[in-house]
This record gives structure tokens, sequence and C-alpha cells, in this order.
């Protein structure tokens, strides 16, 4: 049981990882955002599914 959920988590995170890679504008939030010490693509892929869509913020500050 646990060798099958190991291979589910994995093809899931290769699903994600082929999903970033297949957009143009997800490839470049991302690439951004693990620009940033600390954020590696698992973290990134995080902060984008919750945020959404970052442009729509209009700056980094306010």
């Amino acid at each position: 049981m646990l060798e099958h959920l190991k291979k589910r988590i994995n093809e899931t995170l290769k699903a994600i990882q082929q999903h970033f890679d297949d957009n143009d504008d997800l490839r470049g939030q991302r690439d951004l955002l693990t620009n940033i010490n600390g954020i590696a693509d698992t973290t990134a892929a995080l902060i984008l599914a919750e945020l959404g869509d970052i442009q729509r913020f209009e700056a980094a500050v306010q």
C-alpha cells in the first residue's frame, strides 16, 4: 500500500511539473518565484495555486 501511495505521489508531482512546463505564463510565474531564496518548485506551485493569477495585482507594494 505504501509503495502504491509513493508511486501516485510521484505521478502527481510529475503531472504538476508538466502542467507548468506546458504553460508559458505559469512557467514564467514559477520561475520568478523560484528565484527567491527558499522557494523551490513545490512551494511555488502551492503559492500560485492559492493566489491564482498574480498578474491581477497592480504592484508589490501598496
